[in-house]
């Protein structure tokens, strides 16, 4: 453990005062007695507490105590109690330094900052910088400094300021930095050095580690390398490794000298290193291997970054910062690194004919693009899709849409702040076990200090108690010496006296410097605990926290300019083909051609979406509306949500020249008017166990309100409980709902009018979370023109959840939406309403490098209360067979459509085969053969041959594939001869951000 002699401090003044405005308690404390050797510095104090009492007493009530031999300023409300200072950093082009502080009232202050580097024989003034007029606000907060714009710069070495600029870190070496504040009348505030120290291995994740690693890793270079290392032809060991060294230190001096960098060559204790230079300072040492090995700690190294990123170094005592510190330079260089990424798809389809019931072209094209990028710091997704039959159809499937994923957003944050506290949790429990080892240290160094002085006094007969600096010491202890100077034995008693006297000082400056590092230890802690952990903490008890919150109580632990309050507000942008949900009765999941905005004014969050909702009516037949939506959130009390949303559509104008509109039984010749919506809606959760959601709506027409309106007919009411039993793994839930035949909302995704509905439900998981069993009750009554009509069903589930079992799940929902058999092959129209049976079960099997998977499914489903009549039955059979190289799978199965529900036969039974196999590195083929039998004998055949292509240093995908069928699809049908082909490329690209820094 290496003893550095360090400057000690000077007598100070610590001082605490309210601001001259306000009235002060006021005494004078100095740390150190003032020795009668040094009046002119009891003079000049006695005649600064004149001057300040003078002024204090101008304000009146002041009480202060008066000594003539050791003055003392008493102040219990506002002294400064703590400061810490980060490594100074770069942020955005400036090298600036933080300050963390705690005072107890508002201050105008000076500060003063001096900083050292210590060297063998000297130390190295890095800068000297006084700030003017500084607002220290009360309580525990920061202050952040520019370095390179101080107000009074004395000093400042800006070859140091460029290293820091250039690789973002701290030279290694050791440090001393001090910092005076200082009012505006002259007495000090705080006054402290602090300590610390850069070890020289260059750190994980730094810019020059990336640059080496990078150059040593290019694919040129390693070739270049490679050729190079074939050709040393020596024993293995020191001489090998100096030649590889070289090598390697050769190639990084000509790639990287234009980057200012310069490397050495050297061997210690039998390793390789190669030693940095950026200009005239030494910049770290880098540890070289052969080329695997090196390979390997990289890539080690790489995957330890990615998985905690805050291990950019070990904190130790001498290099410990603040874990926010450390935190800003994690997450900055995370945006360096970001990527955008995206996927581009074409693929060409080109055929014969169309196949029966298809409403496809037998010849088109397909595009498709998405991107995930930021866009002034924030992640966009943008996605698009087009094809030809779009030329051909009223509801189109093309699409592009562009949005800004706030989940990402607050992912990305959230995950750098789960990071934050564990990195903190982690330093906290490591500051105990340094307090224990290093107070074990400083105890054997006070004890060792004791022996030493003891035998000191005993040999030279002196009395040490009044000493406090070792040139004053020596030269009392030499003094109080006979003369001696004509004998050689003087000389050398006098050279061992000063031997043994230094090693005494050398002892007690040991142990005032590693107190003072276990100080700033805990006086970073104590920071990092008040302004992030603790804020961070209590946050995070709550639910559903909002990204502009998380990023609010995330200040201290973000770089300046990443933690932008109006950026975090946005809750959502999105614009084009879109789906939005505010609530259950205005815009619900409906596709809209438009846009949305939300944003978070903390108080109140509001939203807006405006555009063009589009539906396939059950005829084929598009329905356009213009929707409009405004919406007002509000955080009531912690997890207590409240919401209004006033909604509004009407029947474009398109639409309504059609003659297809008027076709549907659901419309009214009132259409043509604007319906509005206003919707009332509330979550809650209370005592951890009862969630309630519920919303109440109102419908009207041509946005004029009437009293009349506010009735049960054109209303709407929901009330949903969710209620978890004490000690049971029992969770119950119940629902009304209330819908008035007046209450109008066509644009939903789903209408009804005209109910009132109620269920209940329970879930359990049992036998230690192997079972879940669910079972739900519900009752329905829908009101007609001339009847009304009731249902009670009864609903169940249960499933099974096993890595070792078979998995089963069987489902009766008597109340669900499902689509039918036709909408699933060519175009979504309005889900109908009805029953519907679901039985699954699956069993994955593994055995050394094969995987065998078992699949069977039933799915009935049958509608209820609708006016269409529907019902279909299918029952699946499957079974994958996976290897390293081969999959095969086989899929047998039994559909059931009645006859007016469908083209063909109303039963049909079909089997599929497929077998897929890597033949060479990056070549795969795919064969398939399926059938299909109906009543007449076979309905269908159909042989598919595939094969992709993918290149080695590209990222791109080739495939072709070519299906023939055989189809027959009624008893008096002719065959239909159908081949069809597909050409497509896929191309996956990467590309670093432009916001991230280029070094």
């Amino acid at each position: 453990m290496p003893i550095c002699v360090l400057a000690q401090e000077q007598p100070q003044v610590y001082y605490s005062k309210k601001h001259l405005d306000t009235n002060i308690k006021a005494e004078y404390t100095f740390k150190e007695k003032v020795t009668r050797k040094r009046p002119e510095l009891l003079a000049k104090l006695k005649k600064k507490k004149q001057k300040l009492s003078a002024k204090l007493q101008k304000k009146g009530s002041v009480t202060h105590v008066l000594n003539s031999k050791i003055p003392k300023i008493e102040l219990t409300s506002n002294t400064v109690s703590k400061v810490s200072l980060d490594w100074p950093h770069e942020e955005q082009g400036r090298v600036k330094q933080r300050v963390l502080y705690q005072i107890h009232t508002d201050v105008i202050a000076i500060i003063h900052i001096k900083s050292w580097q210590l060297r063998e024989q000297d130390s190295l003034l890095l800068y000297d910088i006084t700030y003017s007029d500084k607002g220290l606000n009360a309580g525990v907060n920061t202050i952040t400094l520019n370095i390179e714009k101080g107000g009074g710069n004395r000093y400042v070495d800006y070859s140091f300021l460029e290293v820091i600029k250039k690789l973002g870190e701290v030279p290694p070496g050791m440090y001393v930095k001090s910092i005076d504040v200082i009012t505006d009348s002259g007495t000090n505030l705080y006054k402290k050095l602090f300590y610390n120290e850069v070890d020289s291995a260059i750190g994980k994740g730094s810019i020059l580690k990336t640059d080496i690693n990078d150059q040593l890793f290019n694919k040129k270079e390693r070739r270049l390398f490679d050729k190079a290392a074939k050709r040393i032809k020596l024993k293995q060991g020191n001489s090998l490794n100096k030649q590889l060294s070289y090598i390697q230190t050769q190639n990084l001096n000509n790639k990287l000298k234009n980057k200012g960098y310069e490397f050495e060559s050297v061997i210690e204790h039998g390793r390789s290193y190669t030693y940095v230079y950026y200009k005239s300072w030494f910049v770290g040492k880098y540890e070289l291997f052969e080329k695997n090995k090196l390979k390997e700690k990289i890539r080690l190294e790489e995957l330890d970054l990615d998985r905690r990123p805050f291990n950019l170094n070990t904190p130790s005592l001498p290099n410990y910062t603040t874990i926010s510190g450390k935190a800003k330079k994690t997450f900055k260089r995370g945006k360096e690194r970001e990527e955008s990424r995206g996927n581009i798809d074409i693929a060409s389809y080109f055929g014969n004919d169309q196949e029966p019931g298809s409403q496809q072209d037998n010849s088109y094209q397909e595009y498709y693009g998405d991107l995930h990028t930021k866009v002034i710091g924030l992640p966009i997704y943008i996605e698009g899709y087009y094809t030809s039959q779009d030329k051909g159809r009223q509801a189109k499937a093309s699409f592009i849409r562009f949005s800004y994923d706030v989940s990402e957003a607050k992912s990305q944050l959230s995950e750098h702040v789960s990071g934050y506290k564990n990195a903190y949790t982690q330093s906290f429990s490591k500051l105990k076990g340094m307090n224990n080892v290093y107070g074990t240290y400083i105890k054997q160094l006070e004890k060792y200090l004791v022996q030493q002085k003891l035998a000191f006094q005993a040999d030279y007969e002196v009395d040490m108690s009044g000493w406090n600096s070792t040139e004053n010491g020596l030269n009392t202890v030499l003094t109080e010496l006979p003369d001696s100077s004509d004998s050689i034995y003087g000389k050398e008693k006098r050279a061992e006296l000063e031997r043994r006297y230094k090693k005494i000082q050398t002892t007690r400056q040991s142990i005032d410097k590693y107190k003072k590092l276990l100080e700033q230890w805990e006086n970073s802690l104590f920071f990092d605990s008040s302004l992030s952990y603790e804020p961070l903490s209590s946050l995070s008890m709550e639910n559903n926290i909002s990204h502009k919150r998380l990023a609010k109580a995330s200040k201290h632990i973000l770089p300046e300019g990443a933690n932008n309050s109006f950026l975090a507000g946005l809750t959502k942008l999105n614009i084009g083909v879109i789906n939005e949900y505010e609530s259950k009765y205005t815009m619900a999941g409906q596709t809209l051609r438009g846009g949305s905005v939300g944003y978070d004014f903390g108080y109140v969050t509001v939203v807006g979406a405006l555009g063009k909702t589009e539906y396939v009516n059950r005829e084929g037949n598009v329905d356009k509306y213009n929707s409009y939506l405004i919406g007002f959130n509000s955080l009531i009390a912690a997890d207590q949500t409240v919401g209004l949303n006033y909604y509004t559509y009407k029947a474009d104008k398109g639409s309504l020249s059609s003659p297809n509109f008027y076709q549907d039984v659901t419309r009214q010749p009132t259409t043509i008017e604007p319906v509005s919506v206003v919707s009332l809606n509330y979550k809650g959760v209370i005592t951890d166990r009862l969630l309630i959601t519920s919303e109440g709506a109102v419908s009207y027409r041509n946005h004029k309100f009437r009293q009349s309106d506010l009735s049960l007919n054109n209303s709407a009411i929901n009330l949903n409980v969710s209620y978890v039993i004490p000690k049971t793994p029992i969770t119950v839930e119940g629902e009304l709902e209330q819908m008035g035949k007046n209450f109008e909302n066509q644009s939903l995704p789903y209408i009804r009018s005209a109910i009132e509905r109620y269920m209940i439900a329970g879930k359990a998981d049992v036998l230690k979370s192997f079972l879940t069993l669910g079972v739900q009750f519900n009752y329905m009554k829908q009101k007609g023109f001339t009847s009304v009509g009731h249902s009670r069903k009864w609903g169940f589930d249960i499933k099974t959840n096993s890595k070792r079992y078979p998995n089963i799940y069987v489902s009766y929902k008597p109340f669900s939406t499902f689509r039918s058999y036709d909408d699933t092959l060519n175009i979504n129209q309005r889900p109908l309403f009805g029953e519907v049976l679901l039985l699954r079960g699956n069993y994955q099997y593994k055995r050394r490098k094969v995987v065998h998977r078992f699949i069977a499914a039933f799915n009935k489903n049958k509608t209820v209360f609708d006016t269409a009549k529907y019902n279909s039955n299918t029952l699946q059979l499957g079974y994958i067979y996976s290897s390293s190289k081969n999959i095969v799978h086989v899929n047998a199965g039994w559909l059931s459509v009645p006859q007016q529900n469908s083209i063909g036969p109303s039963d049909s039974y079909f089997m599929d085969v497929g077998y897929s196999r890597s033949i060479f590195k990056n070549v795969n083929i795919n064969l398939g053969q399926g059938i299909a039998l109906a009543s007449f004998g076979v309905q269908r055949t159909t042989s598919t041959i595939g094969s992709s292509y993918s290149f080695e240093r590209m990222p791109i995908t080739l495939r072709v594939s070519v299906r023939y069928s055989d189809i027959k699809i009624t008893e008096q049908s002719a065959n239909q001869k159908i081949w069809m082909g597909n050409l497509a490329a896929n191309w996956r690209f990467k590309y670093k951000n432009i916001n991230s820094k280029n070094h």
